[in-house]
């Protein structure tokens, strides 16, 4: 089969959404993680049709999906504040139920563009203490050491080097002893997600059409 040209947002959607198994019981925040457990649930997961907040506090979620705009080496994230706290230079949307997840769920998987500002050496803020199963982004997977817990790169993408994941990376990337390169999308899951965003793109479109006044 020939597989059609793909995105590195595409990669790391369709990679995100092969973590979850079928069955799990996901509690998923906007944006990426949105799109990977969708993409999940139309190709081979089953689906929830809502998920209360009392299965995150009795610990019924197998897992937490989380993106944020900062991550350091141990996982943790901000999503609250760029620079300093009391005069920032970004006041982000906060903690949301990102700590509880966290917390609450029994594995934890990050979705997040790979960038020297957003994969940083020190948070200006720690919204949440992740400690994430794997970091997902559009290089590859990190996932934690087993003995320091330092996230390590695990996984690449087609055709993407570990100098260009290092050089998105602002600490010091180590890279596990076995590297895998991670399969490309497959063409039905391509199919699925592109839909995907056209169905969310034509519904966005539609609900603004509908606010405008006449």
């Amino acid at each position: 089969m020939i597989v059609p040209d793909y995105s590195r947002d595409e990669m790391m959607t369709v990679t995100a959404a092969r973590q979850l198994r079928n069955g799990a019981v996901c509690f998923v925040g906007i944006g990426l993680p949105s799109a990977a457990c969708n993409l999940a649930r139309l190709t081979h997961a089953t689906p929830l049709p809502e998920i209360f907040a009392h299965y995150l506090q009795r610990r019924r979620i197998d897992v937490g999906f989380l993106g944020a705009a900062q991550i350091d080496r141990f996982g943790n994230l901000n999503s609250t504040v760029i620079g300093d706290y009391a005069r920032p230079k970004v006041r982000l949307p906060g903690a949301g139920g990102a700590p509880e997840i966290a917390s609450c769920a029994h594995e934890v998987l990050i979705v997040m563009k790979q960038s020297p500002r957003s994969f940083v050496t020190q948070l200006d803020f720690r919204t949440s203490c992740a400690g994430p199963a794997a970091v997902i982004t559009d290089f590859g997977v990190l996932r934690p050491n087993p003995r320091t817990l330092e996230l390590e790169l695990t996984g690449l993408y087609p055709a993407v080097s570990v100098e260009a994941a290092r050089a998105s990376t602002g600490w010091p990337l180590k890279v596990a002893q076995t590297l895998e390169v991670l399969s490309p999308p497959e063409a039905r899951e391509l199919e699925v997600l592109r839909d995907l965003h056209a169905r969310t793109e034509a519904a966005h479109a539609a609900s603004v059409r509908i606010k405008l006044p006449s």
